[in-house]
């Protein structure tokens, strides 16, 4: 059920008061670090160079469907909880910016129940502490846009719930161009928010490293299943699909190599971004065009 929302920026929402309990969904996540074995939640793993990360099981096998311990029913309550609470979401946001928001150009309906609407994974995430760094994840869009015409499923809402906010640093952060002028819009979430947006061009969004303590948050995806462009398809069949896999494979390598050369280049003599993917944040950016809100305030 949506208690309320804020807009912190066009097309970029903030829902409030949407856990019966975030404390208690914490602290069953935090249990669910130390298990050995599956259960409603995975056994954590490494999440790259950011922090470790588990995901919610939501298609237990039957001896976890059996299995009615304490422990495992009190996984399965809060799972069902983050399903619905998503869902609800999902489904308000779509309903707000339906007619606002520059989708792709295959989208061609807002119904979550469709079969062309997929539902992610809930991964459930623990960022670390890492004050040395400058930004903890680049500003980039869920979305690659070097990969929007080919046959995959494409990231078309990006969802995320934060479950603790007794840690400094680690907000989500926003780029928007208003006449060609970088803006920046900067939010600390407040414990049980959760912040949906468009997963594509041009929602850019970074994370600030975490300087104390660590963070939790959930994360889910809602896909759009696409078949392929007329292009890239008639790209397939005209070089045959193994010979176009690797064409295709040869130029996102070449591209995200120069991402990778670019990500600590000063952006102030940067000629050309190739990559719309991903944005570079100059510095030296005034004061001026960042705004920062602190989610306990709206």
């Amino acid at each position: 059920m949506i208690t309320s929302k804020k807009e912190i920026y066009k097309n970029i929402f903030v829902y409030k008061n949407q856990f019966k309990d975030v404390s208690k969904t914490l602290e069953i996540i935090k249990k669910s670090e130390y298990q050995t074995k599956d259960f409603h939640l995975s056994v954590w793993n490494p999440w790259g160079e950011f922090g470790m990360m588990a995901k919610a099981n939501l298609m237990p096998s039957k001896e976890q469907s059996d299995d009615n311990s304490q422990y495992s029913l009190d996984q399965k309550e809060i799972i069902d909880e983050i399903r619905e609470i998503y869902f609800s979401v999902a489904k308000d946001y779509m309903k707000a910016c339906h007619n606002s928001v520059d989708w792709p150009h295959f989208v061609d309906n807002f119904d979550l129940e469709s079969e062309r609407w997929v539902l992610g994974s809930i991964d459930v995430l623990k960022h670390f502490e890492n004050p040395a760094k400058n930004i903890a994840m680049h500003y980039h869009t869920d979305q690659s846009y070097a990969k929007l015409e080919d046959d995959t499923h494409k990231f078309v809402l990006t969802i995320s719930m934060y479950l603790n906010d007794d840690h400094e640093g680690g907000e989500i952060s926003f780029v928007h161009y208003e006449n060609g002028d970088m803006k920046v819009t900067t939010l600390r979430p407040e414990a049980g928010d959760v912040v949906v947006f468009p997963s594509f061009y041009p929602y850019y969004h970074g994370v600030l490293p975490i300087t104390k303590n660590e963070k939790y948050l959930l994360r889910m995806f809602y896909f759009w299943k696409y078949d392929g462009s007329e292009e890239w398809l008639a790209n397939q069949s005209k070089y045959g699909k193994d010979v176009w896999k690797k064409m295709e494979e040869k130029r996102l390598e070449d591209l995200y190599a120069w991402t990778s050369a670019q990500a600590f280049y000063n952006t102030r003599n940067q000629v050309e971004n190739l990559d719309k993917n991903v944005v570079f944040v100059p510095e030296d950016l005034p004061l001026e065009k960042i705004t920062y809100i602190n989610g306990k305030d709206l």
